[in-house]
């Protein structure tokens, strides 16, 4: 019957196995290092740094469900600066309507006094 291991045990052998790679000259020999130091058989070892290394994996310490969390509060957070974006340039352009002029509303225009004494400081 094969062992059931802890998932932090999973966890710190992987890690492990990635610190320890460049110092051997081959996986094989890394895993089977590894392997030994932490009692676990040397396929469970090189099972578990297949299945940490596929894309969507959790070991990077930022598990899905707290990506996932992310990408949702970004999305809202895009969409509230879209419709303040899109706000704030129906506004500019009902004033220019209002107005009638074709100038940019911003930056506001400054009298030659003020604007000399703008350059002063």
């Amino acid at each position: 019957m094969p062992k059931k291991f802890d998932s932090d045990v999973r966890a710190e052998a992987v890690r492990r196995l990635q610190e320890a790679m460049p110092a051997y000259r081959s996986r094989t020999a890394a895993v089977a290092a590894v392997a030994r130091e932490f009692g676990v058989g040397h396929e469970s070892l090189r099972r578990w740094y297949v299945q940490d290394a596929r894309p969507g994996s959790t070991s990077q310490g930022q598990p899905r469900v707290r990506l996932e969390e992310e990408n949702r509060r970004l999305r809202e957070e895009i969409a509230i600066l879209r419709a303040a974006a899109s706000y704030f340039l129906s506004e500019r352009s009902s004033r220019r309507e209002v107005d009638g002029t074709a100038e940019p509303l911003w930056p506001p225009r400054v009298s030659g006094a003020e604007s000399r004494s703008a350059e002063l400081q």
